[in-house]
């Protein structure tokens, strides 16, 4: 795959995807249950475990360059009760950090933030072999972080799944080519090693139909279901955008102060990127008008820009085809919002609008995120019939 067109969107509260396939598995992990249509999301035994901690841990390590190894005993210590297998607790306790070669899925349930940080297929090889290395050291151990690393990266950048498949599945577990799902999930068992989950994760993320089907799938495999949902759930948190609310809601009413605080890091991180980008674009564009006014000066066909930014992007390739702002029109006394497209092409009909915000809205004082817009007419009567996809 040519790196060059490859550009990684960036969404809000990302790292609680693998928390939430962690806590929504656990309740099923030593009580498996084979059918999807009885698993329930808010099962009371649900709560957050090892793969929570030890992903959280490599992201405050990653985000503020600290000691993997340093940062994985010291917030581990702070958290015993986590279900810790027996060589990386011997790990924890012991004085000396040295890696066991492992090949268990461990490294593949904590290297969430090497998708979510990387710039680059290669920087996200790197940062995930980093994050597995120093206990994870076999080739299989490292084989399973990169393959997930990579998974969420290229999900970032793709909305075709085929090549996720190709790129990841089929590159790294040839022998899972064939296999899909409903064959193996009828016999599928317990198995922690990365061979015998990685791709069982990967398969479940393939053959969804959304963040929620993703992680039913994950846990009606009767396998290590919450660790299979902490690799598979961030995949499907880069692709399908978006993370329900309220698995959001329940994610931060159980996650430490600490946990939280590394979200919101990644979070701001992401802000100061887009920050930069913009930054980079006013000085290559400067007479290009950015949608920054007052909202009270209004086009000849009575638009109003917002100062909203958005990305246009080609919905084969995920690749940013034009960066273009928001704005608002008048339709039987109210005002729609709604986002201006190419000039050649207001139709969208080739495109998918997605919503960014930098800062905050100085008219509106609000944040959009997720917006698509496909399929719309020109005209404000159009646009109006279909306010489901605008977002005031």
């Amino acid at each position: 795959m040519e790196e060059k067109s490859l550009k990684p969107i960036r969404l809000k509260d990302v790292l609680l995807s693998a928390a939430i396939g962690d806590i929504c598995g656990a309740a099923y992990e030593f009580c498996p249950e084979k059918d999807i249509y009885k698993i329930d999301l808010d099962n009371p035994l649900q709560k957050f475990t090892d793969d929570t901690v030890c992903t959280f841990a490599c992201a405050e390590a990653i985000l503020n360059d600290y000691k993997i190894e340093t940062t994985l005993e010291s917030r581990c210590k702070q958290h015993l009760n986590s279900g810790y297998g027996k060589l990386f607790w011997n790990w924890i306790i012991s004085n000396k950090k040295e890696p066991y070669n492992s090949f268990g899925n461990g490294s593949a349930m904590r290297c969430s933030i090497a998708g979510w940080y990387a710039n680059s297929l290669k920087e996200a090889e790197e940062i995930a072999a980093k994050t597995a290395e120093c206990t994870h050291n076999h080739p299989d151990g490292i084989k399973g972080a990169v393959a997930i690393a990579q998974a969420i990266f290229l999900a970032r950048c793709t909305n075709d799944k085929m090549t996720i498949r190709e790129e990841i599945l089929d590159k790294y577990y040839p022998e899972w080519k064939e296999k899909d799902y409903w064959s193996i999930q009828p016999s599928y068992r317990f198995d922690a090693t990365c061979e015998g989950s990685v791709p069982v994760a990967l398969i479940c993320f393939l053959e969804s139909t959304s963040f929620e089907d993703c992680l039913k799938k994950c846990i009606a495999t009767g396998g290590d279901a919450d660790t299979i949902a902490a690799m598979a759930c961030p995949i499907a948190c880069a692709f399908y955008r978006e993370i329900p609310d309220y698995l959001i809601e329940k994610a931060k009413a159980m996650l430490p102060k600490w946990m939280l605080m590394v979200n919101d890091d990644l979070n701001r991180y992401y802000d100061y990127l887009e920050m930069k980008e913009r930054e980079k674009y006013e000085e290559e564009y400067p007479e290009e008008e950015t949608g920054e006014t007052s909202g009270d000066d209004e086009s000849e066909e009575g638009w109003t820009p917002l100062g909203q930014k958005c990305y246009i992007f080609d919905r084969e390739s995920g690749e940013i085809l034009q960066i273009i702002y928001g704005y608002s029109f008048p339709h039987e006394g109210e005002r729609i919002t709604i986002w201006n497209g190419p000039a050649e092409n207001q139709t969208f009909e080739n495109y998918v609008v997605k919503s960014r915000i930098l800062g905050v809205n100085s008219q509106k004082g609000s944040c959009c995120w997720n917006l698509y817009v496909e399929h719309l007419g020109t005209s404000p009567a159009n646009i109006a019939e279909d306010k489901t996809n605008t977002k005031d």
